[in-house]
């Protein structure tokens, strides 16, 4: 009784400015995401005003994002530290601040709390605006050292090489034990700085 399994498809077959135009996005949207992932050297013959275009794109369509879990490995380890520069008339103090990864952490904040830190420090690293954004945070967060009223904050980068493998197999470590520091950013903190607390 039932002849709809007998019945013509009533769907037409997709046209060819259809697919050109599928194709075309498809194409873009794995241009955009390579353009972002990897080195922008690879683009060099490209120019200018197309690579602007490639990351206006690959921005307004969020393929910006930055794929590293397959991605080459750094031959260094990292990690940033925070100072903050003290003074008190002629006194000056440089007081590694009390933040997480380079102060006294319980166990739970250690094992449970601070894995987004390290992934933190990796966002702000590549953006000075975000660091300075930070360091005004951290002026009004830690005005006041033993009396002494803070003056600047201090982005310092501390890196370690990683050995070749089969240096590392000789040693029995993963990282040249020398560390290596660069100063990155001082951030004059502004005038009268006041305890969030108060």
């Amino acid at each position: 009784m039932n002849n709809s399994s007998n019945e013509p498809a009533s769907e037409c077959p997709p046209s060819k400015q259809f697919k050109f135009g599928m194709s075309l996005f498809i194409v873009l949207n794995i241009l955009a995401i390579l353009y972002t992932n990897l080195s922008r050297q690879n683009f060099a013959g490209y120019g200018d005003q197309y690579r602007w275009l490639i990351h206006q794109y690959a921005h307004l369509v969020g393929l910006d994002t930055h794929w590293v879990m397959f991605s080459q490995m750094s031959r260094y380890n990292w990690r940033l530290q925070i100072t903050a520069n003290y003074i008190d008339g002629q006194k000056t103090k440089q007081v590694v601040l009390p933040l997480p990864l380079q102060s006294e952490r319980t166990f739970l904040q250690r094992n449970f709390f601070d894995s987004t830190e390290t992934k933190f420090h990796h966002q702000i690293n590549s953006s000075t605006s975000a660091k300075e954004a930070w360091a005004r945070y951290l002026c009004r967060t830690y005005p006041k050292h033993e009396g002494m009223t803070i003056e600047s904050v201090v982005f310092e980068i501390q890196y370690q090489n990683i050995l070749d493998p089969e240096e590392a197999r000789k040693q029995g470590r993963d990282f040249d034990p020398k560390v290596y520091s660069e100063v990155l950013h001082i951030f004059k903190c502004p005038c009268g700085q006041k305890d969030d607390s108060s």
